[in-house]
């Protein structure tokens, strides 16, 4: 990790908090993906305020991106490895 993506881990450094933020965030590209969708199948002009906000969603996917990123831990991770053997056998 680079000395600025350790400083970007402080900007927000409760993880309820995070946990929330990403929570608030996730719903709302669902609800206005779903819209937006769903406005593509009937035949009328979808509103101009429903670009604005798939845009907004879109655009704010970079800091709440580099925010997880910075709050990730480096090194190994619990899941990276199961916890026992896996042997695949082939039929």
């Amino acid at each position: 990790m680079t000395a600025n993506t350790i400083e970007l881990g402080r900007v927000i450094k409760s993880a309820e908090v995070r946990r929330g933020l990403y929570l608030a965030y996730v719903s709302l590209a669902l609800v206005v993906g779903a819209l937006h969708a769903a406005w593509g199948v009937v035949d009328v002009p979808r509103p101009v305020i429903l670009d604005m906000a798939s845009a907004a969603v879109a655009y704010l996917a970079i800091p709440f991106a580099g925010l997880a990123i910075a709050n990730t831990p480096a090194g190994k991770h619990a899941a990276a490895e199961p916890e026992h053997e896996v042997i695949l056998e082939d039929d």
